[in-house]
């Protein structure tokens, strides 16, 4: 921090957010806006909430077509043939729960016309849940409950938000293929889904601090420092809100409730962490030091 900067104007510096610069037109990359589907509700092996959209778009492509006894005749060979679901696995997002509490979500697109297979048919419903569960522990190094409630009256958890994919090279849709897979019938598909992604897995654990402001009681402020030495040059500078997500060029922070998800691209860094104290997510600001490479998010504890 530089001396000649007072503590109220470096917090203030902090709280502050700055316009969005444009990113140039990259051609093997393309945005869409998911459709909401349904939304899955479980637990981590860790007990902390999970919510799953399902959602769709007609960007990702449909899987070949195939019948249940295709299925069937698929997750009982002991050498099946490929059979390739497309799918975006988006980044974690945190939201609040009904209770207020903060909770992680997982936007998952897939092709409409699929979709709407898995909906007629158990069989490809059962299947389909399985490779969602196998990519996402597999992407994100978590483990989740197979125990889940389909939420009712609600297509969507949380705020809608676009994906992007790459067209080209190291695409974002991801590529799910069976592959010693082996059950009685499709009804009670169990076994190992084996995953094969395009991208590289989810980046490693950057190291954290929080600091309390004041040290001593209910604290106004929690300071999050964030180590990011694999951020070179100005990857980031100031991130700035939209719909709740501090985003740059290469560095995803989205903070709601008592949840800090950090994710900065290409896989380069993930960290999902509960806060001690809720927080003012429209009120938080971050700024990343170029010299020491530390990241610090400035945020205001939230009343009672």
């Amino acid at each position: 921090m530089d001396p000649s900067v007072t503590e109220e104007e470096f917090l203030r510096q902090l709280l502050s957010s700055n316009d969005k610069q444009p990113e140039p037109h990259d051609p093997e990359r393309k945005s869409l806006l998911p459709k909401p589907g349904h939304c899955i509700k479980t637990r981590t092996s860790t007990d902390e909430k999970v919510f799953i959209n399902i959602c769709t778009s007609d960007q990702i492509p449909a899987p070949r077509d195939i019948s249940e006894d295709e299925l069937e005749k698929i997750v009982q060979s002991e050498d099946p043939t490929k059979f390739r679901v497309p799918m975006s696995l988006g980044v974690p997002h945190a939201e609040l729960d009904k209770g207020g509490k903060g909770c992680t979500v997982f936007d998952v697109v897939i092709n409409k016309q699929f979709y709407d297979k898995t909906q007629r048919s158990q069989a490809f419903d059962l299947f389909f849940l399985t490779l969602v569960f196998d990519g996402l522990e597999n992407k994100y190094d978590m483990t989740f409950s197979r125990d889940t409630i389909v939420l009712k009256n609600r297509k969507f958890f949380g705020k809608m938000a676009e994906q992007t994919i790459r067209t080209k090279s190291k695409p974002l849709i991801m590529e799910m293929e069976t592959r010693d897979i082996s059950s009685d019938t499709t009804n009670d598909m169990q076994g190992k889904t084996l995953v094969t992604e395009i991208e590289e897995k989810r980046g490693e654990e950057p190291s954290l601090q929080i600091i309390r402001e004041p040290p001593e009681g209910r604290p106004d402020f929690l300071v999050a420092q964030i180590d990011l030495p694999k951020v070179v040059r100005s990857f980031i500078e100031t991130l700035t809100f939209f719909d709740n997500v501090k985003s740059a060029k290469t560095v995803d922070l989205d903070v709601g409730g008592d949840k800090l998800i950090l994710l900065a691209h290409p896989n380069v860094y993930f960290l999902n962490t509960n806060l001690p104290f809720k927080v003012n997510s429209a009120e938080t600001g971050a700024q990343f030091h170029r010299k020491t490479k530390v990241l610090t998010v400035t945020m205001p504890v939230a009343d009672d």
